[in-house]
């Protein structure tokens, strides 16, 4: 009789022995998983870093690029006014000249 209830109790702490270790087991899958999922998002973020810094370089690239246009469009506007100029005083050397002919024609 006391072999079968050490037996008895033996299996009983076998059966708990065991419901641990399957608990354990989900317990190890949901940390596996939690993980995973841990890695993942690591992933995602450190691809959402590189794409952020990229996105960077460009306005920067997008900025300098601004940048030089405006330096562009005010020589480009400087060059319109010297050449304005210039045609006006070619305008005045041509009608001088023109006088200066007529007057040497006379």
């Amino acid at each position: 009789q006391g072999e079968v209830e050490a037996l008895t109790a033996a299996a009983g702490e076998g059966a708990e022995l065991v419901g641990r270790l399957v608990s354990a087991k989900a317990e190890l899958g949901a940390l596996r998983a939690s993980a995973t999922d841990s890695a993942e998002i690591g992933r995602k973020l450190a691809a959402a870093e590189v794409e952020l810094a990229a996105a960077q370089g460009e306005v920067e690239a997008l900025r300098a690029a601004a940048g030089e246009g405006a330096e562009l469009v005010s020589r480009i506007a400087t060059a319109e006014a010297e050449r304005g100029f210039a045609q006006g005083e070619l305008e005045v050397l041509r009608a001088a000249a023109g006088e200066g002919g007529e007057l040497a024609g006379r």
